[in-house]
């Protein structure tokens, strides 16, 4: 009897730092995936989409294309040192046939500040 009281006694002494542990740990999951969705919502502040640009306008250099066309579309006085893209590319659908309508380019602008 004595040593079932004392098995008892030392599992519930485990649940307790079970427990504690995992309200620690739950604590913890929450804050990082608070801090994850904060990062991805500030990754995303940089991106931009470009509609409407013909296929294979960029001739193989989607970022070099996007630094340009920017400024250019933009205004040139919106832009006081070069633009930077970090990357670009057109979106993952296929490549439409002649004709159809264009797919959209995605670009990563590198640190801008606005005026």
């Amino acid at each position: 009897m004595v040593s079932q009281e004392q098995a008892t006694s030392a599992l519930d002494e485990r649940v307790e730092v079970l427990e504690a542990n995992y309200q620690d740990l739950s604590r913890y999951a929450s804050q990082l995936q608070t801090k994850l969705l904060d990062l991805e919502a500030r990754s995303r502040r940089h991106n931009i989409k470009i509609v409407g640009i013909k296929e294979d306008s960029e001739k193989g250099n989607p970022t070099d294309f996007v630094s340009k066309l920017l400024p250019e579309l933009l205004g040139e006085r919106h832009f006081p040192s070069p633009l930077k893209v970090d990357r670009a590319h057109r979106s993952l659908q296929p490549k439409p046939a002649a004709g159809d309508k264009p797919r959209t380019i995605m670009g990563c602008i590198h640190h801008f500040t606005p005026e």
